[in-house]
């Protein structure tokens, strides 16, 4: 059996299958989306060895949202417009370390990350034991999980790290786009993989082969993905943003409760 090295997680946050963009909404998202990429590349080609983290000039250009505590009960933080914001703005990225899904042909065996999946289990989050594991984004798309704990901490790039899922009887104004990175930034895969925006392949074993008996690793040449957080609706400038985290309620999840779409009832 093929087993993925972070099958064991305990949390994971996943967005599950939505509907399809319409074409010309994704069009708007990206083209911004574009601009901030290519604007965060520049800054940190332009500094040489890195941007550090505390290091604003390439945040400034997602001058969007804030980080703050919560209105949610028990939330923690959360995120909030900074100004207003149309209706298809993006606001931030998802960072972090990239574990790719494993080939297709292969997929038979693995039920977590693989394209299309929206297999997801929830936990208490004041269980000590989730700390670790509760920024793990898995993408529904382009396959494989993103995990948020080793981004570098900038509300202005992490923030999609700690939008909050609607109150019960809220909808989400946030939703995700998942994208290649090198369709945001042409030509700069090496300067895109140390982009504080951007995520960085994991390392070490991919998958067990029972047909050769060893690990495979996580190939370096693989493509790195982009997690673009966009808006909804129009937002007003200090409204907290909501993202529906579209996963499965268990026992321990007594704080998550699903979204129930107007259009749909589910």
């Amino acid at each position: 059996m093929l087993r993925r090295a972070w099958e064991h997680l305990v949390q994971v946050f996943i967005s599950a299958e939505r509907e399809a963009l319409p074409a010309h909404d994704r069009a708007v998202i990206l083209a911004s989306a574009k601009t901030l990429a290519q604007r965060l590349a520049a800054a940190h080609a332009d500094a040489g060895q890195g941007l550090d983290s505390n290091d604003d000039t390439w945040a400034s250009s997602l001058n969007a949202v804030r980080v703050g505590p919560s209105a949610i009960e028990g939330a923690g933080f959360g995120v909030f417009a900074k100004r207003d914001l149309p209706r298809l703005t993006p606001f931030c990225f998802y960072p972090g370390e990239y574990t790719p899904a494993v080939p297709a042909s292969l997929l038979y065996n693995v039920d977590v990350g693989s394209p299309g999946s929206s297999k997801v289990s929830l936990c208490d989050p004041k269980d000590d034991d989730a700390r670790d594991t509760q920024y793990l984004l898995h993408l529904t798309h382009l396959g494989g999980s993103i995990d948020g704990i080793t981004a570098p901490r900038e509300p202005a790039v992490c923030a999609g790290h700690v939008i909050n899922h609607p109150p019960a009887g809220s909808l989400p104004s946030a939703e995700m786009l998942e994208v290649w990175w090198e369709d945001l930034v042409p030509n700069a895969v090496n300067v895109g993989r140390r982009t504080p925006a951007n995520n960085v392949l994991a390392k070490g074993p991919w998958y067990f082969d029972d047909d050769s008996g060893q690990f495979v690793p996580i190939p370096e040449t693989h493509r790195l993905p982009a997690v673009v957080f966009f808006t909804l609706r129009d937002v007003v400038a200090g409204e907290e943003l909501y993202w529906d985290y579209g996963a499965r309620p268990t026992k321990d999840s007594s704080w998550y409760v699903p979204v129930k779409h107007p259009a749909t009832g589910r």
